[in-house]
C-alpha cells in the first residue's frame, strides 16, 4: 500500500512540475534573431538571348543561403551561385569568348539549377565568408541553351537570395 501512495505522490509532483513549465510562456519554438533570414538580393530581370545577368552579395561571416527563382516568361535558363574565382573564370570563357580545355567553374550546385523552366527553390546551404554572385544565364554556354529561333528569346526571371 505504501508503494501506491509514494507512486501517486511522485506522479502528482511530476504533474505539478509539467504544469508549471507549461504555463511559463515558453512555446517550445526558440526565436533567435540570428536565425531570421535577411534579404541579400531581390528583383526581376529580363535577359536577352545570348546574354547573362550577375549580381553580387557579400557574407561577412559564415551563413546559410537560400535561393528562389521563378521564370515568368521565355526559354529555360541556368541559375548559379558562384564564388569570385568562379565568376572570373565564367567571364573569361563566356564574356570574353576565350577558349580553354577546362570549362568548369566554381559554383554551388545546391544553390542553382541548370535548365530552370518554371521555378527553383534551394535548400539552406552554408557558405564561408566572401563575395558571391547570383548568375542567371540565357547563353549557349552552360547546361541550357536558348532555342535557335529568330525571336529575341527574352527570359524574365524573378529572384530572391536570403541569408541567415
Amino acid at each position: 500500500m505504501s508503494w501506491g501512495i509514494n507512486a501517486t505522490g511522485a506522479l502528482a509532483r511530476i504533474a505539478i512540475c509539467v504544469g508549471l513549465l507549461g504555463c511559463s510562456g515558453e512555446t517550445g519554438q526558440r526565436e533567435d534573431a540570428s536565425e531570421q533570414a535577411e534579404m541579400a538580393l531581390q528583383g526581376e530581370k529580363a535577359i536577352k538571348r545570348e546574354m547573362w545577368y550577375r549580381e553580387s552579395f557579400a557574407l561577412e561571416r559564415e551563413a546559410e543561403v537560400h535561393v528562389t527563382t521563378t521564370l515568368s516568361d521565355g526559354p529555360a535558363v541556368d541559375v548559379y551561385i558562384m564564388s569570385e574565382v568562379g565568376l572570373n573564370k565564367w567571364e573569361t570563357v563566356v564574356a570574353k569568348g576565350q577558349e580553354t580545355a577546362d570549362l568548369t567553374f566554381e559554383h554551388y550546385p545546391a544553390l542553382g539549377l541548370e535548365g530552370m523552366s518554371t521555378r527553383f527553390t534551394s535548400s539552406w546551404t552554408a557558405l564561408a565568408p566572401g563575395t558571391y554572385y547570383l548568375v542567371i544565364d540565357n547563353t549557349s554556354y552552360g547546361g541550357t541553351a536558348p532555342p535557335r529561333s529568330r525571336k529575341d528569346d527574352v527570359a524574365i526571371v524573378d529572384y530572391k537570395v536570403e541569408v541567415r
